[in-house]
């Protein structure tokens, strides 16, 4: 298979910006990304793929993009270090540059809010899955240094995911929930299927459905309430950061770039 041909096959299930290996560009690379990468001999190493223009974009073009008010949306695979080396450095840069407003996060619920705004600003030490009130199911060993940055770095850490008892209410009134459209749809039940290795009985998919929108359209209302007037990022897994199918389908009104 051809590079043209991998970048095709990536990008029809891609949205607005595809960054599968990082660093992007010599120059900015040291300063943004960190130099260990699994796929490191890949040919798509170091390249972003921008949708729109449908070519590899340096990654000064993508900040120089970026007005304020914007939200950069990465979408990681959750048990991915580089993806978290990668979050973790991004911060840092946007913060030594003036331009970090705003980090939220999907693994966090909306009932840890309080919590993150009394650890902003503190000592690292004093920040630990259990004084954030509990990982809720995420590997805090993979989280904790990018959680950490953020609170020293960011004018403010969000949480943006739905509740445990949001989550249970949306999954049994799945009519609350209709899908946006037909296609939509059947993708995303064909997705929440394999995603669960089929072994999720199907009966229960439109109810596994209506929690995944409710969940985007939550996520959604958090980053419109939570726009600063810099450059502001969403950590978070890669289906919920596709234009497509993701956040942004739910935030009509919001300025935003996906990283996948």
């Amino acid at each position: 298979m051809t590079l043209k041909q991998q970048v095709e096959k990536v990008t029809k299930c891609s949205l607005v910006l595809l960054a599968l290996c990082l660093p992007a560009s010599q120059t900015l690379a040291a300063e943004i990304w960190p130099p260990l990468f699994r796929e490191a001999n890949h040919p798509l190493t170091g390249k972003l793929w921008s949708i729109h223009t449908g070519r590899f974009i340096e990654a000064e073009q993508l900040f120089e993009s970026l007005s304020p008010d914007t939200w950069l949306l990465l979408g990681e695979s959750h048990e991915n270090p580089d993806h978290h080396l990668a979050e973790t450095q991004l911060i840092r840069y946007l913060a030594s540059q003036s331009r970090l407003g705003t980090v939220a996060f999907e693994m966090a619920n909306t009932d840890q809010q309080e919590t993150l705004d009394r650890y902003l600003g503190a000592d690292r030490q004093e920040i630990s899955a259990n004084s954030l009130g509990g990982a809720r199911g995420w590997d805090w060993n993979f989280y904790a240094e990018t959680v950490i940055t953020a609170l020293e770095q960011a004018d403010r850490v969000v949480a943006t995911d739905l509740t445990r008892d949001a989550k249970l209410a949306a999954y049994t009134t799945p009519e609350l929930y209709p899908a946006p459209s037909d296609d939509y749809e059947k993708f995303m039940l064909d997705l929440l299927f394999e995603s669960h290795c089929g072994h999720l009985p199907k009966s229960q998919l439109g109810n596994m459905l209506a929690v995944q929108i409710a969940r985007d359209k939550q996520m959604a209302q958090s980053l419109n309430a939570n726009t600063s007037n810099k450059i502001d990022l969403m950590i978070a897994g890669g289906a919920h950061t596709r234009y497509d199918i993701g956040i942004p389908l739910f935030a009509t009104n919001q300025k935003s770039t996906s990283i996948l």
